[in-house]
C-alpha cells in the first residue's frame, strides 16, 4: 500500500499517475487517484503518499483493479440490456443472478467513487 507521508499533494499524486498512464483518460487517472488515496487513508488514516519507486507498482495496481470494474461492469450493462428486452412477465431464477451481479457491480463501482 501507499506509504504515508505529509507535504505530497493530490497534483502531484496525478502527475505520477499521467506520466505513468499517459494515454488514460482524465477521468480515469482521477479514479486512479482516488482508488490510491482510499488506500493511504484505510491504511493508515492519513491523506498523502510518497511518490517514490513503489508507486508505480501501486499505480499499476490500482489501474488494473479500475480496468476490471470497468469490464465487469460492462459485462452486467449487455446483460441488462438483454434482460430488458425479454418478457417482462416471466422471470427466471438467471435473470434473478443477472440483477444481483449488476447490483454487486455497481456497488463496487460507487465504493470506488466514494470513500
Amino acid at each position: 500500500m501507499i506509504e504515508t507521508v505529509p507535504n505530497i499533494s493530490n497534483e502531484m499524486i496525478l502527475q505520477a499517475i499521467s506520466s505513468e498512464l499517459p494515454a488514460l483518460e482524465p477521468r480515469l487517472q482521477l479514479a486512479v487517484a482516488m482508488m490510491l488515496r482510499q488506500e493511504s487513508l484505510g491504511q493508515n488514516g492519513v491523506s498523502d503518499a510518497t511518490l517514490d519507486g513503489p508507486i508505480r507498482c501501486q499505480i499499476q495496481s490500482a489501474y488494473l483493479r479500475l480496468q476490471s470494474l470497468i469490464d465487469q461492469q460492462s459485462a452486467v450493462a449487455q446483460e441488462l440490456d438483454q434482460l430488458a428486452t425479454s418478457s417482462p412477465c416471466e422471470f427466471e431464477p438467471n435473470q434473478i443472478w443477472i440483477l444481483i451481479r449488476a447490483i454487486k457491480a455497481q456497488s463496487r463501482l460507487v465504493d470506488l467513487m466514494i470513500p
